[in-house]
């Protein structure tokens, strides 16, 4: 299996709920880190549950708009822009990290995010070892973009 093919059954698995299979793809030593903030999570378990958490999020999410792919034998890069509209739930979330941000959070203080739409570009870049199991992920996002509100 080619890296990309690999990095795709691993997210076809995830997107089915087949977490016994998402582990299979990651090799023990395997390390996703998160760009930032530089949160690494390591081996296939600790994936996993960060992934299954990602997919739980995804509900309000529309399809990916996958930008760009690129992969050779052991090497690739998977990037697309995650847009949807922000529940109750998540708009709670989000209030909590722009009251602990304070200034740094700009004019988004004392809004209500709920109902809004984001944008959120994000770029995987993937190392695939002789086994055929993804051993390195590094993913980069970048902050999420909320359109004025309406």
């Amino acid at each position: 299996m080619s890296a990309e093919e690999t990095w795709h059954a691993q997210m076809e698995a995830g997107q089915r709920g087949d977490w016994d299979a998402v582990l299979g793809y990651f090799a023990p030593e395997c390390t996703w880190t998160l760009m930032p903030p530089g949160t690494t999570f390591r081996g296939p378990a600790e994936i996993a549950a960060f992934m299954k958490s990602g997919f739980g999020a995804a509900a309000e999410r529309q399809e990916a708009d996958v930008r760009n792919e690129f992969a050779t034998s052991e090497w690739g890069v998977f990037e697309y822009t995650s847009r949807g509209v922000i529940d109750a739930r998540r708009a709670a979330q989000f209030a909590e990290k722009i009251k602990a941000a304070g200034p740094a959070a700009g004019g988004l203080a004392g809004q209500s995010l709920e109902g809004r739409t984001f944008e959120i570009p994000v770029c995987f870049i993937y190392h695939v070892n002789a086994s055929g199991q993804i051993d390195r992920v590094n993913e980069y996002a970048a902050t999420p973009a909320f359109p004025a509100a309406s």
